[in-house]
């Protein structure tokens, strides 16, 4: 199994759309049908689908923004966005264009793009005027890479009513401001199982954000896996999917797979509630 992994691994070298992040890649490892062991050149091991090996979905660096101004040319997008989001009214003079420019000095990378998420969402008559425009660019400033991804989720699952103001969505943004990939794995695993009235006002979405937050690698496929063995009435509510969240934070890339061995050879009922699944996971974490 181990040559044929590598094997893949020296094949998918050549394919022109995996180069980027297999670059940051030591070694590939198949540990069952669907899921690999990474080695990162940074000496991190992840555990990962082969979608998102396809997807170059691996050995990405899930930092907070770097501090200081970005280069010139995030900046410049960030002024294309504002300018692209007003009436052509509010931007047509020097001194108008120069007044969004200042406002995007400083701007983190991920800036347009939740600058970009917002404008989308909000009606036309909340970002009409520079004075608005310059508040959103301000909300944004220090956004992350995904935290135009994670005001997208908000803004599919919330009624409208919930995100139509510039203050409704400037507390989205706070919240998505400091999600990683691995966060944001957690989140997008816990909305899916969760019926939608459990998660149909903003606070109900944040509660369950902030308690992914801090989630190690191994922690989106422990909640997977999870969430999909017990039955729904175990895991239906968001106090009871926080309390599984809780006990799959701290997951290894091998967590999820040591669980799978362990509930392939024990009686199902002997991991049909979520105490049980909990000390399955500690066992294995």
């Amino acid at each position: 199994m181990r040559i044929l992994a590598t094997m893949l691994f020296s094949i998918m070298l050549l394919v022109d759309f995996a180069i980027a992040d297999l670059r940051n890649t030591r070694s590939l490892e198949q540990v069952s049908r669907d899921n690999w062991r990474v080695e990162c050149l940074d000496g991190t091991l992840q555990s990962a689908s082969t979608i998102d090996i396809l997807n170059d979905d691996i050995c990405e660096t899930e930092l907070p923004n770097p501090p200081g101004p970005v280069p010139a040319p995030d900046r410049g997008v960030c002024l294309d966005v504002a300018i692209k989001g007003l009436p052509s009214t509010e931007t047509n003079s020097t001194s108008e264009i120069n007044e969004l420019r200042s406002a995007c000095r400083g701007t983190s990378r991920g800036a347009p793009t939740c600058m970009e998420a917002v404008i989308v969402k909000l009606p036309s008559m909340e970002h009409d005027r520079r004075s608005e425009m310059i508040e959103i660019i301000n909300a944004c400033q220090t956004a992350g890479r995904g935290t135009g991804i994670c005001f997208g989720t908000f803004a599919r699952k919330l009624p409208d009513y919930q995100i139509d103001r510039r203050s409704e969505a400037f507390e989205v943004v706070r919240a998505c401001n400091t999600v990683t990939r691995d966060s944001g794995l957690c989140f997008d695993t816990a909305l899916k199982q969760l019926p939608d009235f459990q998660v149909d006002t903003k606070s109900e979405m944040i509660e369950i954000l902030n308690s992914c937050k801090g989630s190690r690698t191994g922690a989106g496929q422990c909640l997977a896996l999870s969430l999909r063995t017990l039955p729904d009435f175990q895991v239906d509510t968001r106090s009871e999917v926080i309390e599984m969240i809780g006990a799959c934070k701290n997951s290894r890339y091998d967590t999820a797979r040591c669980m799978e061995i362990t509930m392939n050879n024990i009686p199902e009922y002997k991991y049909d509630t979520r105490s049980e699944m909990k000390e399955i996971i500690r066992d294995c974490q």
